[in-house]
């Protein structure tokens, strides 16, 4: 069996190429091009996001819970699947560099931040977008929303 075969990199460059139909080494965070780069489309996802938490409570304030229990599941295990895959990947790339260049130049130096990072940073930028489901879970079902808005 070939290296390769072991390499989640390698597993990653494959269903990206097919999910995106271009290969992973093209991705560049192009500011004001990139989805969800530019200071209004941020800040429509944040309005929308507390819109939908506020607005959501008010039109469930008369309503019974909603039982979701098996979408919820399943939106948890996407995310703990994504969020393992992305620290697999992450330690995969950033480990060599601890080895080569140092615990601080690893992380500090400009020779640290690879495209292989950028691609993987961006996606877990856009992961915490994806994460503000669980908070519409919560109105939905009727949960206290305090924690999580203070």
């Amino acid at each position: 069996m070939s290296a390769q075969f072991f390499s989640p990199q390698a597993w990653f460059e494959s269903g990206y190429q097919k999910m995106m139909g271009s290969p992973a080494s093209e991705f560049r965070f192009v500011p004001g091009v990139t989805f969800m780069s530019t200071y209004r489309e941020v800040l429509l996802a944040c309005v929308g996001y507390l819109v939908l938490v506020f607005g959501g409570q008010l039109l469930m304030k008369s309503r019974k819970p909603i039982q979701l229990a098996n979408l919820f599941r399943i939106h948890n295990a996407f995310l703990t699947v994504l969020s393992f895959g992305l620290w697999v990947l992450l330690l995969e790339n950033t480990i060599p560099l601890v080895f080569k260049e140092g615990p601080f130049n690893a992380v500090c130096s400009p020779n640290s931040f690879t495209q292989q990072l950028e691609l993987l940073y961006y996606i877990n930028y856009l992961t915490k977008f994806y994460e503000l489901l669980d908070t519409c879970f919560l109105v939905l079902r009727k949960k206290s929303l305090s924690k999580f808005i203070l």
